[in-house]
């Protein structure tokens, strides 16, 4: 595995920083906060990586979770999970 730079550590940083401002200036639920930075991070790790698969990142983030409804990652990016 790849470690982390100093760069990366910025851009993650920088990825929730953005999340976090745009959450607020449109009022943004809990489902679509958390899609939006799936989005952002997925962005930013293709920008990265040319291999890195967003199917795999998605399934992982919500391997192992249980709800009522679907899950809120999940539900804004069914387009990565086949």
């Amino acid at each position: 595995m790849a470690s982390f730079t100093h760069r990366h550590y910025e851009s993650l940083a920088s990825v929730i920083n953005r999340t976090i401002r745009l959450s607020e200036k449109e009022n943004l639920d809990g489902w679509q906060t958390a899609t939006l930075m799936a989005n952002s991070l997925i962005k930013m790790c293709e920008q990265d990586n040319a291999r890195f698969k967003p199917e795999r990142f998605i399934k992982t983030s919500i391997k192992d979770t249980q709800s009522e409804r679907p899950h809120p990652i999940a539900h804004g990016m069914s387009q990565y999970i086949r």
